[in-house]
Parts: structure tokens; sequence; C-alpha cells
């Protein structure tokens, strides 16, 4: 892609973006399309990863409803954006995947083709528009307020606004990939490690429910922290700093995995040991009850490494259905 052309009122656009107080735009996504995206060195439409891939991956986002509607609507060729991180289309989503979010430079907005839409692209009564025009339909008041899921039509409506890039978007006009957790970055650092990509940082702000911070605004299940050591833990040292491990001796060495999570009523945490050369079978190494209380746990137990042969191995730590950390590690002789 060359250097994109720029609608006539780009000027206007950006000095009004910069007047509502809008430093950046935002898209989310799994962390499995990472590599994907990374591959591809660009944020892509759902029609252009359908012609470059020859079909969509499998964590692209909407359902079959949304995506004939974004057929229809003509949002198929777009990438969305939106305004902020705080955005009902998102609140279920990190519930139910493990999410980042594309930190965006808003000068994208000055592209030619850029449509503004007024609330969700897909919806019935949305109203779009180019260039200083389409971008005068969005209430930005709605978007810097504190977050009412209540209100539908004064906040829940208009702070889904989104805008519309044709094509694609360069990784270069990404100033930063955020994650809500060490442990999370951590992960998609892995599945990265191939290809080059913007940095990654932790912002766990850009994950709560909420614009202001208070003490569970990132109120979903998820792994903060993960660390392998060679370290018998016991409950009164659990919270102490830990050294990482990757390489353990068969002959004497002990392994304990220790975890700080986020784990709401009812979740159930899973960890799984398997091989890294065939990653085709699993050894569930931990499988715990539901956590009786929402709140912040450490969790921790041995990894058995009695029968397993030498070479390398990943453990998998899942919180219900949801990868949201690994480590590697070899056993030698």
């Amino acid at each position: 892609m060359g250097i994109p052309s720029l609608h006539p009122d780009a000027g206007a656009i950006i000095a009004r973006l910069k007047q509502e107080g809008i430093t950046a735009l935002y898209h989310f996504t799994s962390v499995k399309n990472l590599q994907g995206i990374c591959h591809l060195q660009a944020l892509c439409s759902k029609q252009t990863l359908e012609k470059e891939r020859q079909k969509l991956p499998r964590n692209t986002g909407g359902n079959p409803l949304s995506h004939s509607l974004d057929r229809h609507r003509g949002n198929w060729d777009k990438v969305s954006l939106n305004l902020t991180s705080h955005t009902p289309m998102v609140y279920h989503r990190k519930r139910e995947q493990h999410l980042c979010f594309f930190v965006i430079r808003p000068e994208i907005a000055t592209w030619s083709g850029v449509i503004f839409t007024d609330t969700n692209a897909a919806s019935n009564d949305h109203v779009r528009g180019e260039g200083l025009v389409g971008l005068n339909n969005i209430n930005f008041a709605a978007i810097r307020s504190i977050p009412r899921p209540w209100d539908q039509n004064g906040w829940k409506r208009p702070v889904q606004a989104e805008i519309l890039v044709p094509d694609r978007i360069p990784l270069e006009y990404i100033s930063h990939i955020a994650f809500v957790s060490k442990a999370s970055m951590s992960y998609s650092e892995k599945l990265c490690n191939l290809y080059r990509h913007p940095p990654f940082q932790v912002d766990r702000q850009l994950f709560a429910d909420f614009s202001v911070s208070s003490k569970w605004t990132v109120d979903f299940p998820h792994v903060l922290e993960l660390i392998l050591t060679d370290t018998n833990i016991e409950e009164n040292v659990v919270n102490l700093s830990y050294t990482q491990k990757n390489r353990f001796s068969m002959s004497g060495d002990c392994a304990t995995l220790v975890t700080k999570i986020r784990a709401m009523s009812g979740t159930k945490a899973k960890v799984l040991l398997r091989s890294a050369n065939t990653r085709d079978s699993a050894q569930v190494i931990d499988d715990t009850d539901e956590f009786a209380v929402s709140s912040e746990y450490y969790h921790w137990f041995p990894v058995p490494l009695e029968g397993l042969s030498y070479g390398f191995y990943i453990i998998e730590y899942y919180l219900g259905d949801i990868c949201w950390a690994s480590t590697e590690f070899e056993v030698v002789q």
C-alpha cells in the first residue's frame, strides 16, 4: 500500500479530532488473530481477508447475522474502528475471548474513502457520511462521558460511533498493541515471535468497564502473572517474587507453576501440559473447582516432571475455555 490519498477535509478533520480530545482510535480483536495480522502486516477488512486467505479467520468479530448486515450496509470492505475502548461492542466480547486493542494514530481518519457513522455501522438507523459532514454526526460528548449502559439513547447508542477505513490499515499506523496484563502480553509475544509488529504494552484501563479507575473495573477472568519456578511454594510465601526458569533436570529439580489471576464466582481454571514437538495431545495437570468468590487469587501447583521424556514442553493456563497464558520449558538429564 502506497501513501494514502487524503480527503479534501483532511485538515479540518484532524483539527476537530484534536479539539474533541481524540488522541487515538481503537480496534479490538482476539489475540489468536495476531499472527495472521502480523503476517499480512496490516489490519484488513473481511473482504481483503477473504481474498488474501481464501477464508475468514475463526475468531473474526461478529456472527453470521452481523456479517450479513455488514455486507448489506457496505461495511464488508472496511476496517472498523472505535473512538473509545469503553464501548458496548466490547463489553461482552472481552468476557468471551482473549482480546487485545490496536491503538491507532488518528490521522487515518483523514484518508479518502473513510466513512464516519453516528452509531453501530450495522444498525438499521445509523447515519453515515464522509469528510467533515460525516464527522459532525458523531456525539463526542457521549464518547467522553462516563459510561452509562442503562442510557440507551443518551450514551449507549452514540458511543458506538465507528470510523470505517477502506481495505486495510498498515501496521506502521499502529502506535502500539495493548494487553490487559503482563501474562497476556507474554502469551501474545509467543504467538507473534516470527513477525515484525508494533510495540506491545500493558494498559489495563483500556479493558475496564468504566473510564474512571477503581479497584475492580477490569472485571472479567484473566491471568495477571505466570511464573514457572524451581522453588517449593507454600501459601505464606506465594506472593513473593520468583525467577522464571525454563530448564529442569529430571534427576533432582522440582517445578512449580505460580499464577496470579482475576477470577469471577464460578470461574474454573484448567492447566494443560503438552509436548512442544507434537502439540497433538495434552495432559491435564490441574483442573480446579470453581472459584467461589470474585477476587484476585494466587494459584500454584507442582508440575510433574517424572514420566516426561527429555525435550521441550508447553504449559497452557485456561480460565473457562480461554487460554490466557503459557510458558515453555525443557527437561534435561
